[in-house]
C-alpha cells in the first residue's frame, strides 16, 4: 500500500471512530440486505438448494446518518422485528428522525 493510500485510509477510520458511542442524531436511514454467494457458483457439497432469497446468507443491517453522512453496519442473526429494532435503537437517539423502506419489520 502506497502512503497516500494508507493516509487516506487512516484519516477515515479515524474519523469513523470520533463518534465513540455510534449514536446518531437524526434524521438517518436504515435497512437491512442479505450477503453471500449464488447457489449456482456453490460447490455441490455446499449447496443449499433453497432457491432464491435470503436462505444461507449473512443478514447485514445498516444505518445511515443523513446530516454526518456516517455509517453504522452490523452483521445480525436475522432479519425480523426485535433484532432490527434493537439495532437501530442501540445506534439511535429516542426522538430523531428515521426514514426506512416498506418492510413490516
Amino acid at each position: 500500500m502506497r502512503q497516500g493510500t494508507s493516509w487516506f485510509v487512516l484519516h477515515r477510520l479515524r474519523k469513523a471512530y470520533s463518534n465513540p458511542q455510534n449514536l446518531f442524531a437524526g434524521p438517518a436511514e436504515a435497512d437491512e440486505t442479505c450477503m453471500g454467494g449464488r447457489e449456482k457458483n456453490k460447490h455441490e457439497s455446499k449447496k443449499l438448494n433453497a432457491g432464491r432469497g435470503g436462505t444461507g446468507k449473512s443478514v447485514i443491517a445498516g444505518l445511515k446518518d443523513r446530516v454526518s453522512k456516517s455509517v453504522i453496519a452490523r452483521v445480525i442473526t436475522n432479519a425480523d422485528r426485535p433484532t432490527l429494532q434493537g439495532f437501530v435503537n442501540k445506534h439511535l437517539v429516542e426522538g430523531a428522525k428515521l426514514y426506512t423502506d416498506e418492510s413490516a419489520a
